[in-house]
């Protein structure tokens, strides 16, 4: 490798542990306004941004590892998808159970569009990375060496 290319490859290691450092602080106020939001206001809509809040520090946490395709960053992603398709449910729920939590110049129909949309891409995108992980642990154990006959009792 050249000087060029490696010092092209820590600025870019840099910008993106700053982008996960962002997102985890992001998150972390998130989730500290939902916790706020539950003591004063309604839970529906504190469980929804503390589940948000959540998502965004799993977020952070996997692009802070820098883990590509490691059996924990797909673990970590497929928890974080798993959280976003509960604030989806939590947005719908929220605008059925309680429109009133979205007077004034908001309305239970952004809501309702929101959380539909979210469970439109994650919902989806839950089940390509559960499938990915069953494909990754089949092929584990389908692997040459790794037959019955070899377990050590």
């Amino acid at each position: 490798m050249n000087a060029a290319f490696r010092n092209f490859a820590q600025k870019y290691k840099r910008k993106e542990r700053r982008k996960a450092i962002a997102m985890f602080i992001i998150g972390v106020l998130f989730t500290a306004s939902g916790v706020f939001i539950w003591f004063t206001d309604t839970m529906w809509l504190a469980l929804t941004s503390i589940a948000f809040g959540l998502t965004v520090i799993l977020g952070g946490v996997l692009g802070w590892s820098h883990a590509d395709g490691s059996d924990g960053s797909l673990m970590v992603a497929l928890i974080a998808c798993v959280l976003f398709v509960i604030l989806s449910a939590l947005l719908i729920i929220n605008a059925v159970v309680s429109p009133e939590d979205f007077q004034g110049h908001r309305s239970p129909i952004y809501a309702l569009i929101a959380g539909t949309l979210g469970l439109a891409f994650f919902g989806p995108g839950l089940i390509v990375l559960i499938v990915k992980l069953v494909r990754k642990s089949s092929s584990r154990s389908n692997s040459p060496g790794n037959t019955e006959n070899d377990v050590i009792r």
